[in-house]
């Protein structure tokens, strides 16, 4: 083990000690990079792919993940019903359909039997016609290089959901949060947004890249996410 030879004076340690603190902080915002498959949404883009034309937020079930506060500052208010059939009983008394319908799915086994029944359950109901439901996870999708492995339940969501995308476009998307406690101050933007495999970091909007360069857009500048709480 090395030792050092001396005491260094303060003149030199304060140089030593900005070089540690700048390497700390450019490892934190490399860890928080886009995982491969995926690129962040630059402003523009969400502002271009901003596809409702509907009014307000409409959450089927639990509100799982704390969407509802998030949401609430937003430009339009939430609704939370207890499930798919309030909402319908709601849509065909004539009301205005909502910008965003969002089904938070639990993150274990029953979650994924619910989130996959009520996803057939939406596409064969007609009072849900010119609506889309958002399948929201967490943890189902590797989406910036800090992320875990996935939690087995919620990929598996991803996969059933993501099997009926080609045959419904526009029906179903599918948006993945992070780790509770990070900010979720683009998620109205990621409601709004038309494309069908999104995900939530930091605050930023991540789409898949392949289905980014399908629809020809313009991905944000090459930069780190904001570093995630410790």
């Amino acid at each position: 083990m090395l030792k050092p030879s001396g005491t260094a004076s303060s003149e030199q340690q304060e140089p030593l000690d900005r070089v540690v603190a700048g390497s700390s902080r450019r490892l934190m915002w490399t860890l928080a990079c886009p995982a491969p498959e995926w690129t962040a949404l630059a402003e523009d883009a969400l502002q271009r792919r901003a596809g409702s034309s509907g009014a307000g937020w409409a959450i089927a079930g639990p509100d799982l993940f704390g969407m509802g506060m998030a949401l609430t500052g937003a430009a339009w208010g939430v609704e939370l019903h207890s499930g798919l059939d309030s909402l319908g009983s709601v849509l065909k008394s004539g009301a205005r359909r909502p910008a965003a319908v969002v089904l938070p799915v639990a993150p274990d086994m029953a979650g994924l039997a619910r989130a996959t029944r009520l996803a057939r359950c939406w596409l064969d109901d007609e009072r849900f016609r010119g609506c889309r439901l958002t399948v929201v996870t967490r943890g189902a999708v590797t989406a910036v290089t800090c992320d875990e492995a996935p939690d087995p339940a919620p990929a598996a969501v991803w996969e059933a959901v993501r099997a009926l995308l080609p045959r419904h476009t526009g029906r179903l998307a599918l948006l993945d949060l992070g780790a509770a406690g990070e900010s979720m101050r683009r998620l109205a933007k990621a409601l709004l947004c038309d494309a069908d495999e999104l995900a939530l970091r930091s605050g930023e909007v991540l789409m898949r890249r392949q289905e980014a360069a399908a629809g020809g857009v313009r991905r944000a500048e090459a930069r780190p996410l904001a570093p995630r709480p410790a």
